[in-house]
């Protein structure tokens, strides 16, 4: 069953309905994947997408259902910006209650460390107003893990005095791309925290399915956001100017058009996602998936490099659930099957990448996780090990009867390794 509600009663009602039959519950809103979760009750919260701004104390106050291009242009009508994505159209709410890694992030921290308060509807039934005084424990857990443990109705957090940034693209033409990836990982390591960026490395099959002016092409970008003068972001991308440029389209730009930069797909895909957090990347502990996408791919197959650290380091005040602080680096491999794809042919070229990897991961990145490879990446390494028990009853506490059904698959108390990429056997025992 379906259910589009218009207010938080039609909310309430879809939750208890699911509570008292004891039958499952997932909540979506727009997002980037495509789901293929059947049966239960369903709530599509896209209706409820009301957006109001207070200029004055530099807030938005919304409904789980507005979009990130909705929250930016009401923002940037009093000159403000939030931490939004790298897509306009993804729900700002399910986006900022998991994380939220924006292009601004390096500089002001993930998009959940600037909640103030959010309303939320528990599987036992009751509608809870969350803020650091009300019930601190829900509100800690509530900014990193909301999806489960409810389904959000409003959401409220900080903007920004930001109206222009620079942002673009760097689009490389090179062949050697482990020699990218080094020098990319080289120019990280000496940029501020006012300018974050992630390398992209894209293959695609010689595939009618497919547009021609990808059919069969290999593409390396790297994308850069900062809060630097023109002159000064000028000369820290010196030596990646240095590098064979096909194109560099990195300028001034409003930051309510931010999300154009990156050029994101407005409508759902059944792309499957990992995302590995990590202390260290090297173009060695990336060749397995260099090297495999150096060859014919059946599917487009994608290697993401974010750099992370910077403001995203820092836990805020009041604390909230997010893990992994320490990692400066999320490695994305990412597949998108093709309308006559095999599916399964998807799923084992999405396995074999990621299995090539053999950096040492710290955990891995919710946003980011997506697709039907979801339960083999667990929820659980999302977030510090010395959380787990602490989410876990809170989710218990809440959803006795195990209704909830979060999109990345439940919390649990405890990591199995075995999971992780590149672990050998030998390691694994260790």
């Amino acid at each position: 069953m379906t259910v589009e509600p218009l207010n938080t009663d039609d909310v309430i009602r879809a939750v208890a309905h699911a509570a008292s039959h004891r039958i499952p519950l997932r909540t979506i809103s727009t997002g980037h994947g495509a789901t293929s979760g059947e049966g239960g009750v369903l709530i599509r919260t896209h209706r409820l997408s009301g957006v109001h701004i207070d200029p004055d104390r530099q807030i938005a106050d919304i409904g789980p259902g507005a979009t990130w291009g909705q929250v930016g242009a009401a923002a940037a009508r009093h000159g403000l910006a939030p931490l939004s994505g790298t897509a306009a159209t993804v729900g700002a709410a399910g986006y900022t209650v998991g994380g939220g890694i924006s292009p601004l992030s390096r500089r002001y921290g993930y998009a959940a460390d600037h909640v103030l308060d959010l309303d939320l509807v528990t599987p036992d039934g009751r509608q809870r107003t969350l803020d650091a005084e009300s019930d601190p424990e829900l509100f800690w857990a509530a900014r990193g893990a909301a999806s489960s443990l409810g389904v959000v109705t409003r959401l409220r957090f900080r903007l920004f005095p930001i109206t222009k940034v620079r942002a673009g693209a760097l689009t490389l033409d090179v062949d050697d791309w482990a020699d990218v990836v080094g020098r990319y990982l080289d120019w990280t390591a000496g940029i501020s925290d006012t300018t974050s960026s992630f390398l992209s490395l894209k293959n695609f099959p010689d595939s009618p399915d497919l547009p021609e002016a990808v059919r069969g092409k290999r593409t390396a970008t790297i994308y850069v956001t900062s809060l630097d003068s023109t002159e000064a972001l000028a000369t820290s991308l010196e030596p990646l100017r240095r590098l064979p440029l096909a194109a560099d389209n990195v300028t001034d730009i409003a930051a309510a058009d931010l999300a154009t930069v990156f050029n994101e797909p407005t409508w759902p895909h059944a792309f499957q996602g990992d995302a590995i957090a990590a202390m260290g990347v090297s173009a060695s502990t990336l060749s397995g998936p260099l090297s495999h996408l150096s060859d014919d791919v059946a599917v487009p197959t994608f290697l993401f490099v974010h750099h992370l650290g910077g403001g995203m380091s820092a836990a805020p005040d009041p604390a909230n659930a997010i893990g992994n602080r320490a990692a400066r680096y999320m490695v994305r491999i990412v597949t998108s099957p093709t309308p006559t794809t095999d599916p399964v042919a998807t799923a084992a070229e999405h396995d074999r990448t990621l299995r090539s990897l053999s950096i040492e991961p710290t955990g891995r990145v919710s946003n980011f996780l997506f697709g039907d490879n979801v339960p083999t990446a667990p929820l659980a390494d999302c977030y510090d090990p010395a959380d787990l028990p602490r989410l876990a009853s809170l989710v218990t506490r809440v959803d006795l009867d195990n209704i909830l059904r979060p999109a990345r698959g439940p919390i649990s108390t405890g990591r199995d390794h075995r999971r992780w990429p590149g672990r050998s056997e030998e390691r694994r025992r260790k």
